[in-house]
């Protein structure tokens, strides 16, 4: 059980740096075409929730290890 739950918090953490990665990327992109709009709604909200995914794994990868 304890491997099956540092393997889903490692998987967590991974989807969530792809997922940060991804909403700076099209941040930054619509910040260098001027789309103010959707630069400062869309896409940080997604970068957030990578990093938010990317805590929780490393929280289960630790609570599994205790």
């Amino acid at each position: 059980m304890v491997f099956v739950q540092i393997i889903l918090g490692a998987l967590l953490m991974y989807l969530g740096v792809d997922v940060a990665q991804r909403g700076w990327r099209r941040q930054r992109d619509a910040m260098a075409e001027g789309l103010l709009g959707s630069a400062f709604f869309g896409w940080p909200y997604l970068t957030l929730l990578g990093c938010l995914s990317v805590l929780v794994g490393a929280g289960v990868v630790v609570a599994a290890v205790r």
